[in-house]
């Protein structure tokens, strides 16, 4: 199965920007990595990605974009993980996993300011979770049941960091 995952944080710190993590699961080839090195983007960047690569159609995306979906591969279904109230000093896991390429991650992109919300506002069924315990689950439930893009939304707090983040 051709799986993706977009795994979106809003940064709670003095940047205020949000991090896109575009991460392949299952057989790969859905996406493509560009020549671009500017990971800067906008919300309708993001949402112009997800479209084109789960929307039905041919859809154009954003120019300058540092990832890309295949012309002749795509992903059966696709996951956003939106998590906010996040700082990842307090998660050195997370935070070299949204900034570098390991791990199946594909690329980054960024948008400035706290954008998470207004971009789960493009996928149409967003479940939110309470708690990191209920967020597997609730993955492979959608994983299993969901074709094209949903969604999953957690409010990240300092307990949850030091219960089920920290390293």
């Amino acid at each position: 199965m051709k799986f993706l995952l977009s795994l979106a944080l809003a940064l709670a710190s003095a940047d205020a920007a949000t991090r896109v993590a575009v991460v392949e699961l299952g057989s790969s080839g859905t996406v493509r990595r560009t020549t671009s090195v500017d990971e800067q983007t906008t919300v309708e960047g993001v949402a112009s990605f997800w479209s084109a690569l789960h929307g039905y159609g041919r859809k154009l995306q954003h120019a300058g974009m540092t990832v890309v979906p295949d012309l002749f591969s795509r992903p059966q279904s696709g996951i956003v993980i939106g998590l906010t109230g996040v700082d990842l000093d307090s998660m050195p896991n997370l935070n070299d996993f949204m900034t570098h390429e390991m791990h199946g991650v594909v690329g980054h992109m960024e948008v400035r300011g706290q954008a998470c919300e207004k971009m789960m506002g493009n996928v149409k069924n967003v479940i939110k979770v309470d708690s990191p315990s209920s967020l597997e689950s609730n993955f492979d439930s959608q994983a299993a049941q969901t074709t094209g893009i949903s969604a999953m939304h957690m409010e990240v707090t300092s307990l949850y960091v030091n219960f089920y983040f920290s390293t």
